[in-house]
């Protein structure tokens, strides 16, 4: 189709998808460009050149790129969803170089684009748990499991922060809430 119309969005688009998938993300990147030259108010054609540059880990145009589809489309919950993502990755990173801070800040973001997302509270706790704020590690802790009560890590994770704040039998009975989880 694009060899008989190189101007056409959607098959643009549909390519860019598809080398998406197949990893060629700066291909992807061009063809998303290219249909976005031709519709400019696409906020899936964002979300998509948005995703491709979050797969070459350049945040900062992703960032970019997934603002403009909120602004497009405020009620995209997969691009809201793919947003938080990006932040949340961008943290992991941080959090690996130790930069607890910088990452619990990032996942403030990451929230607040999406706060659906349990693993967001508990990568943001997890920074805090580090930063030996143990009781606001906790906090996020509890968020993650009113959305996710059936996963044990929140409760192991809890439980560290319980037993450094001194609630040794709070922190028991959420490892043992834990290992009751695991074993189903």
């Amino acid at each position: 189709m694009l060899e008989q119309n190189p101007t056409n969005a959607d098959a643009l688009n549909k390519r860019g998808i598809c080398r998406l998938k197949r990893a060629a993300y700066e291909k992807s990147i061009e063809d998303f460009t290219a249909a976005l030259d031709l519709t400019p108010d696409d906020p899936v054609l964002w979300k998509h050149r948005a995703m491709a540059y979050g797969s070459l880990r350049e945040f900062e145009p992703a960032i970019r790129d997934f603002t403009k589809t909120l602004e497009l489309d405020p009620n995209a919950k997969d691009a809201r969803e793919s947003f938080g993502a990006t932040y949340s990755v961008m943290a992991a990173e941080k959090a690996d170089a130790k930069q607890f801070q910088e990452a619990a800040e990032l996942m403030d973001k990451a929230i607040a684009v999406y706060p659906e997302a349990a693993v967001f509270y508990h990568q943001r706790g997890s920074c805090f748990f580090h930063l030996g704020e143990y009781q606001k590690a906790t906090d996020d802790l509890n968020v993650a499991i009113g959305k996710e009560p059936t996963k044990p890590d929140h409760y192991e994770n809890r439980a560290l922060s319980l037993q450094r704040m001194g609630r040794h039998e709070e922190a028991d009975a959420d490892f043992e809430k834990s290992k009751e989880l695991r074993s189903r």
